[in-house]
């Protein structure tokens, strides 16, 4: 369970960083990924710093896709 967590906790860390697209390897996309980053950028077109991930139905987040800008 603790090496999830650490790999979990690197994810973070390098969406922190860099910036980025994380999506596991057990999803896929149906649609480009383009499309999406284009939506999300037009939602809030005069912000620097966008994320996007899916929320959990009872807390939190899922971590299993997720989008970032560098320091956000």
């Amino acid at each position: 369970a603790h090496d999830i967590q650490r790999i979990d906790a690197f994810r973070y860390i390098l969406l922190f960083h860099l910036g980025g697209i994380y999506i596991d390897m057990d999803d896929a996309c149906r649609r480009p990924l383009r499309e999406l980053v284009t939506t999300m950028e037009a939602l809030d077109p005069q912000s620097t710093h966008l994320a996007l991930f899916p929320s959990a139905e009872v807390f939190g987040i899922h971590n299993n896709f997720m989008i970032s800008t560098a320091h956000h």
